[in-house]
């Protein structure tokens, strides 16, 4: 809800009514106006996002209008100048979770002597490659073995296994090293499969984030884990979920191949590149790493178009294949109702060729009318669920007829934010706050919102050096892509096909809906490229036709394009190699342990750190606060003060100092301490919170309202700051008006 209140000289001014809070509201004010100066003041409330104002005050020889040199304070935070919607938001400053983050051209000077070796590497296979096609093509019988030389036969079948494997020695690499909590809302994904697991029955919208989903992926993997005797609770219980992570992920990218044979029937290059861009995409690597509906969706939408092309290419199919196509249109239905995307389009391209054919009702209900009657028996029971109990058949945690009220940062869009673009080739990290392109763009090359954990502090432990340098090298598959796209477009235009109108509309439908959604729930974390992983199939198609318009004809442009990607695939697939004994993987699982009530476990990883740096400043930190919650005070200041002696400009170490002192009773000393860490830090939330909360003990309550005021600056609805702010208001009142004796 978002209403808004006047004020003129300390008085209400009252404005008329409005059906929306876009619709501008008039009022005159001309008569309260007195002589010298006024003071206008305008209070926005907006229950769900950061509120926006635009004011217009116009008079004889005045005009006012809100714009950055007004002031605003937001929920009780210090005065501030005022941006305008139509900037970006500001970089997040040193103490802030989403600050820092690798910067690619620093990235990609670090690294070139291994994306040298990569370039080698890709160049000894080209040549390999070219001379086993040459010379061993059809003659692997050679060898003495009959599955050999079906291999030699078949160099799409050949690459599709290697990267299956390659695959399977990723997944097996990363496979312990990979703490729970990453991915996108995995511990809502897991209350949902908890919820099926305790209760077996389908919960409602309104009892958790995720469970307005529909219930395939969940009800597998509950099963999964049922089988395994295992709960979500089990570590061993991930590890099952993440297995079957990579079984999607495999039996996905072998109907990916086979959808690219239909797409170019009796080519063998456009398939190979195809598959190529599919197996080495971060957005499909890293995402198939996580406990996720988003790759069973893929999988099924993936399924439904190679059905669909094969009875396109088909003179006439069979009742059961209809069926088929319609059995899996409805799984995808019943994984993610963003699978909607595609049923008009297979379902418009099915009957824009029976209408060409003149196709009596008979044909019509025995192909298109079972495949629908089935696509709606396997789904459509979960969607008049939906609309029986919130009138709608789609509902989401944005609308409050859900049961919640997720805030919305930042809360609004304007143009401008569609059309900025280039932070994400300069500092991909959080580069979805600068625009809408930057957001798809560093999503779909690189795990650029940091699987969902809130900050670059809680990442996963991906090698982000080569993921920044792999923004830059990822601007050549983006424009084969991009050639690719044009491409199709105009061959569509000139020779209409079902089969490209199909990959086309389905590619197209996604980028609309993306921009709906973006205008509609505009969350910073809304713009993913993941969720196109539907769309996969025309990614990759059009990859390989532009690939192959670029290099037709040009040997030298063919063998540059293909070093250049075999670069970009070889990094790709590096970025996500995890090393186990690495200090992001001890760091994460540390903070994992001491989250799961587990100190001694968490304090030995925090050590394993020091012993890899022993100035690592966030294991210090972390080892502090587990000495002050174990009692042991003394050995927490020895090493906080020692972690200061080091290194003065660290942050950390003088709020772990401060932490410290406060339980030891030496609040002046945390003071200067808190606000030493302020000065490198100036967004850093504890040292904020607990800045106000030692004022606040000390009876210095002017003081801890202003240190509120200063945090809630940097967060606006930080419950704790505001819980301060009220006691230290109410200690200020307390002194005003003394008792009576």
């Amino acid at each position: 809800m978002t209403r808004c209140e006047v004020g003129l000289n300390g008085s209400p001014v009252e404005l008329p009514a409005a059906a929306s809070w876009k619709q501008p509201r008039q009022t005159s004010i001309h008569d309260r106006l007195r002589p010298g100066e006024n003071q206008l003041q305008v209070t926005v409330y907006d229950d769900a996002g950061p509120p926006a104002l635009w004011l217009h005050l116009q008079g004889d020889g005045l005009s006012l209008v809100s714009d950055e040199r007004w002031e605003v304070s937001e929920a009780g935070a210090a005065w501030r100048p005022a941006r305008r919607a139509s900037a970006p938001m500001p970089q997040p400053k040193p103490g802030n979770p989403l600050a820092g983050g690798e910067q690619t051209f620093r990235s990609l000077a670090s690294r070139w002597p291994l994306l040298g070796l990569f370039a080698l590497g890709t160049a000894i296979l080209l040549a390999g490659t070219r001379r086993w096609l040459a010379h061993g093509h059809g003659q692997g019988r050679a060898l003495g073995s009959v599955f050999l030389g079906r291999l030699a036969a078949s160099p799409t079948t050949v690459a599709l296994a290697a990267a299956i494997a390659l695959w399977v020695i990723l997944f097996a690499n990363n496979l312990a090293s990979l703490p729970r909590s990453a991915g996108f809302d995995v511990d809502h994904h897991l209350e949902y499969v908890k919820y099926l697991q305790e209760r077996r029955a389908l919960p409602l919208a309104q009892e958790g984030v995720e469970m307005y989903n529909p219930p395939l992926y969940y009800g597998l993997a509950a099963t999964a884990l049922g089988v395994s005797g295992l709960s979500v609770a089990d570590d061993a219980g991930i590890v099952v979920l993440r297995l079957l992570s990579l079984l999607v992920a495999g039996v996905h990218l072998a109907l990916l191949l086979a959808s690219l044979r239909l797409v170019f029937p009796g080519e063998t290059e456009k398939p190979l590149f195809g598959l190529l861009l599919a197996a080495f995409l971060p957005a499909h690597l890293y995402q198939s790493h996580y406990v996720t509906n988003e790759t069973l969706l893929a999988l099924f939408v993936t399924a439904s178009l190679y059905l669909c092309l094969r009875i396109l290419r088909q003179p006439s199919a069979s009742p059961g294949c209809y069926a088929a196509l319609g059995a899996c249109l409805g799984a995808a239905l019943l994984t993610k109702m963003s699978a909607l995307l595609a049923v008009p389009w297979v379902f418009g391209a099915l009957g824009a060729r029976l209408l060409a054919r003149r196709a009596m009702l008979r044909e019509w209900l025995r192909t298109v009318g079972v495949a629908a009657l089935v696509c709606f028996g396997v789904s459509g029971w979960h969607y008049l669920r939906a609309w029986s109990n919130y009138g709608s058949p789609v509902v989401g945690p944005w609308e409050t007829r859900s049961g919640f009220a997720l805030w919305q940062d930042d809360g609004f869009r304007t143009i401008h934010y569609f059309l900025r673009f280039g932070e994400s080739l300069a500092r991909p990290g959080y580069s979805v706050l600068n625009g809408f392109a930057d957001g798809v763009y560093s999503t779909l090359w690189g795990d650029a919102l940091y699987g969902g954990g809130g900050g670059v502090e809680f990442r996963p432990p991906w090698n982000y050096d080569l993921m920044a340098a792999g923004s830059l090298l990822a601007l050549v598959p983006t424009l084969v892509i991009f050639v690719g796209v044009v491409v199709a477009v105009v061959r569509l235009v000139r020779q209409p096909s079902a089969e490209w109108l199909v990959l086309i509309g389905l590619a197209g439908s996604f980028g609309a809906a993306l921009v709906y959604m973006t205008l509609r729930v505009p969350w910073y974390s809304q713009v993913k490229a993941t969720y196109g992983l539907l769309a996969l199939l025309p990614f990759c198609a059009f990859g390989a036709l532009g690939f192959t318009s670029l290099s037709k004809g040009r040997r030298a442009v063919r063998v540059l394009l293909l070093v250049l990607v075999g670069v970009w695939a070889a990094n790709s697939f590096a970025m996500h190699w995890i090393r186990s004994d690495s200090i992001p993987v001890h760091l994460a699982f540390g903070r994992e342990l001491a989250q799961a009530g587990r100190p001694a476990e968490s304090a030995e990883q925090f050590a394993r750190v020091l012993v890899l740096d022993p100035h690592h400043a966030g294991a210090r930190k972390y080892l502090v606060w587990l000495l002050l919650q174990n009692g042991q005070t003394t050995e927490a200041l020895m090493l906080a003060r020692k972690a200061v002696d080091e290194d003065a400009a660290d942050p950390e170490g003088h709020v772990s100092l401060a932490l410290a002192l406060s339980k030891a009773g030496q609040h002046e000393e945390a003071l200067v301490h808190l606000r030493r860490a302020l000065e490198v830090a100036p967004e850093h939330l504890m040292a904020h919170r607990k800045l106000a909360s030692i004022l606040l003990e000390l009876g210095r309550f002017d003081e801890s309202l202003q240190a509120c005021r200063e945090g809630l600056a940097v967060r606006p609805t930080d419950s704790e700051l505001h819980r301060t702010l009220e006691s230290a208001q109410q200690g200020n009142r307390s002194i005003a008006t003394p008792p009576q004796p």
